[in-house]
């Protein structure tokens, strides 16, 4: 649950630490959105979003839309870009209606979005049914994941008045999982690149050969009509 986490009567309170927080948090999300892989090559695993999420449910909506704004930059203008309003939205939408868990804003966030994705994939891009599959399973994935992350960060970076009632132990581990979670995910998506380039270079390495035996073959084939005709003639 995450109403443990976010104060209504907090929404327009400004302070360096919430200045802080919401520029750590979302400037990692911009550099994750940067090295967003597509997976399978058609759809972007869009890590970077956890951090709008994060945003929103510890600050609120004003500093949740400016985070919004700065991580979509990498994609500004294109359908990922709007399912990413989207997806603030409607989490947005449930979290005031009282769905405190992470599973209901996740059924009622992807519950909408889903049917709605596969329908663009299938009928306007017109893509294969079992690549639409697939792709709206990457996307679906990732909301899931953006989600569980925006939890395990909400829950080890507490508010200034429940870090005064912790141990400075405590203090110390919480600190040390929020500003070490952020580089580990940038490490994540650069091995995802580092893999996926590996296994594109193998293939890139795979069609070289085939094209070098047909080219080998075809010329053979040409000289040896060649030969023919000239026999013939």
């Amino acid at each position: 649950m995450i109403v443990a986490f976010t104060s209504l009567s907090q929404y327009w309170n400004f302070s360096w630490r919430q200045l802080w927080f919401f520029s750590y948090i979302s400037l990692v999300g911009v550099v994750a959105n940067l090295l967003a892989l597509d997976l399978p090559y058609v759809a972007p695993l869009l890590l970077g979003n956890t951090a709008f999420l994060v945003i929103l449910l510890r600050l609120g909506p004003l500093w949740g839309v400016a985070s919004l704004l700065l991580v979509s930059q990498p994609f500004w203008g294109t359908f990922y870009m709007w399912l990413s309003f989207a997806e603030f939205s409607l989490i947005l939408l449930g979290w005031r209606l009282g769905f405190q868990q992470i599973k209901l804003l996740f059924l009622l966030c992807w519950g909408v979005l889903t049917p709605i994705i596969m329908l663009l994939y299938g009928v306007w891009w017109q893509m294969s049914w079992p690549q639409v599959v697939l792709c709206t399973a990457v996307l679906t994935s990732t909301g899931a994941l953006n989600l569980l992350g925006a939890r395990l960060i909400l829950n080890v970076a507490v508010s200034f008045n429940q870090q005064r009632h912790q141990r400075l132990g405590e203090q110390l581990a919480g600190r040390v999982t929020v500003f070490s979670a952020a580089p580990a995910l940038l490490l994540i998506s650069a091995a995802l690149h580092v893999f996926v380039g590996m296994d594109l270079a193998k293939h890139h390495n795979e069609l070289t050969r085939v094209e070098e035996r047909f080219s080998a073959h075809s010329s053979l084939q040409l000289h040896l009509y060649r030969d023919v005709l000239q026999q013939l003639a």
